[in-house]
């Protein structure tokens, strides 16, 4: 018995650094973008200066959501002001549903090589998301920018 828990908790203590290895390059990546995103190393010093700026307003609504002193409307306008609700709603059951996919690929692969009804929803689920969050004005392809 103790060896079957010691195995089963070495497995979770490896998905967990494996998880947090993720998380770590992710951090580390999202931080050298802001270097390669500045128009120059003044600009890119200033913004890592600010990074924290704004912060306190947004946890103290999410300690009153998690109290129950807020509504999920107010909390989400606080933590992502600018954002429509619908949008910071569908992006969100995307990255679960990308998550759960993740998963359970090869499941997922043989459901859309086998069914081509579900194929051809994703298909057109796909082209509605891209149609309703695609930005579609005159303005210039980022990397054009370089």
């Amino acid at each position: 018995c103790l060896t079957r828990w010691t195995s089963r908790s070495s497995q979770l203590v490896q998905k967990i650094v494996g998880q947090a290895a993720i998380l770590y390059t992710f951090l580390i990546v999202s931080f050298a973008w802001i270097f390669f995103r500045a128009q120059s190393l003044a600009d890119a010093a200033y913004i890592v200066r600010n990074l924290k700026v704004g912060v306190g307003p947004q946890l103290a609504a999410l300690g009153a959501f998690l109290q129950g002193k807020l509504g999920i409307t107010s909390t989400l306008n606080a933590l992502w002001p600018g954002v429509a609700q619908l949008d910071f709603i569908i992006a969100l059951i995307s990255i679960g549903l990308f998550i759960l996919f993740e998963g359970h690929l090869q499941f997922w692969q043989n459901i859309f090589n086998g069914n081509r009804t579900f194929r051809w929803v994703v298909y057109f689920l796909a082209i509605i998301l891209i149609l309703y969050f695609g930005v579609f004005d005159n303005s210039q392809f980022i990397y054009f920018q370089f």
